[in-house]
């Protein structure tokens, strides 16, 4: 751990790229999941119920978008 830390210090573009890079794998990861899992059979239904989810969980944090900015 200790040398994540020293990079992060002293290589900040380096460390950015990999936290992008990890962010990205997570969401493929994520999305491969719901492919599967998700109304496999009727990709419509999947993407529909997808957006009124994410609007849901929006919705009940108050659209609160703090962290993102």
């Amino acid at each position: 751990m200790e040398i994540f830390r020293k990079m992060k210090k002293t290589h900040p573009n380096i460390n950015a790229i990999i936290v992008g890079l990890a962010i990205v794998i997570f969401w493929r990861g994520a999305w491969g999941l719901m492919d599967l899992y998700l109304f496999p059979g009727n990709e419509t239904l999947s993407y529909i119920i997808s957006i009124f989810l994410g609007l849901f969980l929006l919705f009940i944090d108050d659209f609160k978008l703090k962290e993102i900015e």
